[in-house]
């Protein structure tokens, strides 16, 4: 059952489903899905195992100004997605995963819009490619059509890179199955393009789009690419003491923004685009203490090995 764009519910109204690229999205984006069901539902949001969202409660008089905000106002989800990006779901990747061996959403969202812009699919047809980073497979592989489980692999130079071991043939509910390997360790940059368009054209009646060009294939699948680009990393000269609370305050925008976690200082200027959870987390903190706030979201030792690139050095007086 397709629970993306307008639907009829049984008491008249209307419930729209919204597709989030690889369920990746951030602060910003989520305030303003929560203000739409304000504005034309019931305050209610709901969550899909597909990872996508859905704001149900909406009347007939509200639906085209609903469709018409979310569009405006979230421009990366969408309410008719085309065929691969609609079937894509993956796990949390090696961004946030250390038990990840690939970034499951950043190759998930590049693969699905490459191979869409190729295919065209027959009406109606849906494929469903699950992407997880292990064999812990949080991504479910072995119940998509496709599914794709990371793996090391090796290029054409015998380099080391991200690759992928293939599943087919998986289903759930009515047509239930598990898929299973037809390919192990394809490089994601080199051959996964190509083993899934034999797939697609073969199993699922993909054709080519009339006056596709190909993207050619040195172009590299962006690693976890941010909404905005991110500010560039400015050089922070290592002071030669001890930094004062004063200083810190003064470091206090988008632009340059610094911050203090358990006596250390921290220029995190270049992270506000990339964090998961918005610019909008950090930024009350900005050229002040963030202690509290960082430890009470529990960030994952992923989270606090990856400040450390940001140190500038202590605060005086610690913490």
């Amino acid at each position: 059952r397709d629970l993306i764009g307008a639907h009829k519910q049984n008491d008249g109204n209307n419930w729209i489903g919204v597709h989030v690229p690889a369920g990746r999205t951030y602060g910003d984006e989520m305030t303003a899905f929560a203000d739409i069901a304000d504005k034309y539902g019931k305050g209610e949001i709901r969550m899909m195992v597909e990872e996508n969202v859905m704001i149900p409660h909406v009347s007939d008089e509200n639906l085209e100004a609903a469709l018409k905000e979310i569009a405006d106002k979230i421009p990366r989800w969408s309410t008719a997605p085309l065929t691969l990006q609609k079937g894509t779901v993956s796990c949390t990747g090696n961004q946030f995963c250390g038990f990840s061996n690939i970034n499951t959403k950043g190759n998930a969202i590049e693969i699905a819009d490459r191979m869409d812009k190729k295919y065209e699919f027959p009406e109606g047809k849906s494929v469903r490619i699950h992407w997880t980073g292990c064999t812990n497979t949080c991504g479910q592989v072995q119940i998509g059509d496709i599914g794709l489980l990371g793996s090391k692999a090796k290029n054409s130079a015998g380099e080391q890179v991200e690759g992928v071991d293939v599943f087919v043939g998986g289903g759930i509910g009515q047509t239930s199955a598990i898929g299973k390997v037809v390919k192990k360790a394809v490089p994601i940059d080199e051959q996964l393009e190509d083993v899934l368009s034999e797939i697609l054209e073969g199993q699922f009646g993909a054709k080519v789009r009339s006056g596709y060009v190909p993207t050619p294939k040195t172009v590299r699948a962006p690693k976890n690419p941010p909404k905005k680009a991110a500010a560039p990393k400015k050089a922070v000269a290592k002071p030669a003491g001890p930094l004062t609370m004063d200083e810190v305050k003064k470091h206090n925008t988008k632009e340059d923004c610094w911050i203090v976690i358990s006596g250390q200082v921290y220029d995190v200027t270049g992270w506000l685009a990339e964090h998961p959870g918005g610019q909008g987390v950090i930024m009350p903190n900005a050229g002040g203490d963030a202690t509290e706030d960082f430890t009470g979201q529990g960030h994952s030792k992923f989270a606090q090995d990856k400040l450390k690139d940001f140190i500038i050095g202590p605060l005086e007086g610690g913490g």
